[in-house]
């Protein structure tokens, strides 16, 4: 996730215990509109590619 240190963004990951493919992230961010263009750039599309994450696979969820 070093993609989004430069903007302030930190990222915990978190693993399937069960072993699976799943993938859970606890991301904190101080500008949320920084966030949402960084997700739309080619480096993050080239990021989720090399790690084999699917766009569809994403689910983003906003503390209340």
């Amino acid at each position: 996730m070093e993609t989004f240190g430069p903007i302030g963004i930190t990222v915990r990951t978190l693993t399937d215990p069960a072993g699976t493919n799943r993938v859970g992230l606890i991301v904190d961010v101080p500008d949320m509109n920084a966030f949402q263009e960084l997700t739309q750039s080619e480096t993050v599309a080239e990021a989720m590619r090399f790690d084999g994450v699917g766009p569809e696979t994403l689910l983003l969820l906003v503390e209340s």
